[in-house]
């Protein structure tokens, strides 16, 4: 099966198999085309991680578990809240989900978030047993309770 790709408004082929066939030769070539595009590339990165909130966070919390050697596994949103609801595990109160996640918004305190059980930076996976809906400001409390204590 082949893939259409647009790259610089040209259509080009992808096909899976060449690919897995030869991986080092293609990795070799995106290396190499993103060294002579730095600019274009750190632009496209830039407008995908702004279009794409979400998933830039996602691969985030992946880097840094990977990084930690702690473990990840894919997990969405909508199985977090299918597994443990749409009540906070902080406060036990109902999470408004029409409520902004963003803090700074309006309603952002009582919108949600997803918390980790135990902490990346502690060693914790990011995996579904180790996260649990929360509130937006009781997870922010809880991790200025947690700076604190390092401090």
């Amino acid at each position: 099966m082949h893939f259409c790709l647009w790259v610089d408004d040209m259509a080009r082929t992808y096909d899976p198999a060449k690919y897995a066939a030869n991986p080092e030769k293609f990795a070799a070539y995106g290396k190499k085309y993103r060294e002579k595009h730095k600019e274009k590339e750190r632009l496209r990165h830039k407008i995908y991680k702004q279009n794409n909130k979400d998933k830039h966070a996602e691969g985030e919390r992946r880097r840094r578990a990977r990084k930690r050697n702690s473990g990840f596994e894919y997990y969405s949103l909508e199985q977090v809240l299918e597994k443990y609801g749409i009540i906070c595990y902080l406060c036990n109160k109902e999470i408004d989900l029409k409520a902004s996640r963003r803090v700074g918004r309006l309603g952002w305190e009582k919108g949600l978030h997803i918390d980790h059980v135990i902490q990346i930076s502690k060693g914790g996976p990011d995996t579904l047993e180790n996260v649990r809906p929360t509130h937006g400001l009781c997870n922010l409390e809880r991790n200025s309770i947690y700076m604190v204590q390092l401090g």
